[in-house]
């Protein structure tokens, strides 16, 4: 990852840390088509976990 690349997305998450769970996820879901096409399926399962290990942490 580039360095600004890298930038956007810590802002990008940055910003997503102040809202409420549905909008991130709806931004997560928006964006599975591109994660498919850059990264595969790994990444689809990858961030899937990270969804459900998440929601177990923070109901």
């Amino acid at each position: 990852m580039k360095k600004h690349q890298f930038e956007e997305l810590s802002a990008t998450l940055q910003a997503f840390a102040r809202t409420k769970r549905p909008q991130p996820l709806q931004a997560i879901q928006a964006l599975l088509p591109v994660m498919a096409e850059q990264r595969g399926v790994p990444v689809l399962r990858e961030t899937a976990r990270a969804i459900v290990d998440t929601a177990k942490w923070w109901p």
